[in-house]
């Protein structure tokens, strides 16, 4: 309990800091100004928004960061830029939170032959690598971390950290509830899709379609599994149309048009091997162990992440949202799920496996966790967490 309670606190601090600079900057004679030049992150415009929206003069389609912390400066009397910090503080947390308890469920009978103190160090670094991991760089093509490749872990978006808990709730809860047929997993399992909209629609565009071909592809047809996923379908084809419409008006600056490979090759000079680059230790597991796609929640990832991007690819809107390239979230969320499940069915798996893929694998994993912690030290640095690039 100690060594998690040590472990938990230093990420909230560390969540803390990145957040609060986020916000505020402390100038050279110690006076603190809401004004962060330093930290380059998208939470000031949210709170433009979240100001607005609360005046009725702007509509946000996915609100629930903005609600969140605008309860939390209600409750208590603090003001909405303090709240943004401690909402976006409490959102980080409770991601590694739930990235802890996935691997103690999936790995807990896995590692019996170890005392409780070194099995919990054990998930809970395993944790911290999942939480911190980053793309494969690859000096030849750049030495960029995230520009044109992309992360399964972002640490400028404050939608992105609202959206991911329910994510994962969403396919955690709809697996088991597809194996084990229990109608409160499936019960849980809409709760949590449906405040995934609310929290940033990109999610349900990809787990939408990757769950009913999971569920055609294991053949999950009971009726009680067939209902959920009618009532999923519905219930989020409702809420995404109502805000298609109120977003993308008639009277909307902006459209959403097919427009191929344009967004994102405004940051990748070759998107395949962005892409290849981005999902390096989960194709490489997949190469070495093809048996990891009977996995449900690794088949289920590995298709979020083809419609990730299909999305990314097709699609963009116009205007001056177009650079924003908004329909890449998807498959960023679809990166972090993907590195999640791939994670702990190697960690396993590792006993399993033969020593030249322990090492491959190891040695991949090793690199893009030194990676992803680099980068993140050179962002609570101050950096620009687009242009950080590995030791320039």
């Amino acid at each position: 309990m100690l060594i998690r309670f040590i472990f938990f606190i230093s990420i909230f601090l560390i969540s803390f800091y990145l957040t609060y600079h986020q916000i505020y900057t402390i100038q050279s004679d110690g006076t603190i100004v809401i004004n962060s030049t330093n930290f380059a992150s998208d939470t000031q415009q949210h709170l433009e928004l979240l100001k607005k929206f609360f005046q009725n003069q702007a509509y946000i389609p996915h609100p629930l960061w903005h609600i969140l912390v605008k309860i939390t400066s209600i409750t208590f009397h603090i003001s909405v830029e303090y709240a943004s910090v401690v909402v976006s503080s409490f959102l980080l947390l409770i991601w590694y939170i739930l990235i802890y308890y996935s691997v103690k469920i999936f790995l807990d009978k896995t590692f019996t032959n170890i005392s409780d103190i070194k099995k919990e160090t054990l998930f809970l670094f395993i944790s911290l690598s999942i939480f911190t991991i980053g793309p494969f760089v690859f000096f030849p093509y750049s030495h960029l971390i995230y520009k044109g490749v992309g992360s399964p872990n972002i640490w400028h978006n404050v939608t992105l950290w609202t959206v991911k808990p329910f994510a994962l709730l969403s396919m955690l809860f709809a697996i088991w509830g597809l194996q084990k047929q229990k109608i409160s997993y499936y019960i849980y399992a809409l709760i949590a899709t449906v405040l995934s909209i609310f929290a940033k629609p990109s999610f349900i565009l990809i787990f939408l379609p990757s769950i009913l071909l999971l569920s055609i592809d294991r053949k999950y047809l009971k009726k009680s599994h067939k209902y959920f996923l009618l009532s999923l379908t519905l219930i989020s084809v409702f809420i995404l149309s109502y805000q298609y419409l109120h977003n993308y008006g008639d009277n909307s600056s902006s459209k959403i048009i097919i427009d191929i490979l344009g967004v994102w090759s405004l940051s990748s000079q070759n998107i395949f091997v962005s892409i290849l680059l981005a999902i390096a230790f989960p194709l490489a597991f997949y190469i070495l162990y093809p048996k990891s796609i009977k996995n449900d929640f690794i088949l289920l990832s590995w298709l979020q992440l083809l419609f990730g991007i299909i999305l990314y690819a097709l699609f963009a809107q116009t205007g001056s949202h177009y650079g924003h390239g908004n329909f890449g979230w998807s498959y960023r969320i679809a990166l972090s799920m993907l590195y999640l499940f791939s994670i702990i069915e190697f960690s396993k798996e590792f006993f399993r496996l033969n020593i030249w893929k322990k090492i491959v694998l190891s040695t991949i994993l090793i690199y893009q966790v030194f990676i992803g912690i680099y980068y993140l030290i050179h962002i609570l640095m101050g950096q620009n967490p687009i242009y950080i690039g590995i030791f320039l």
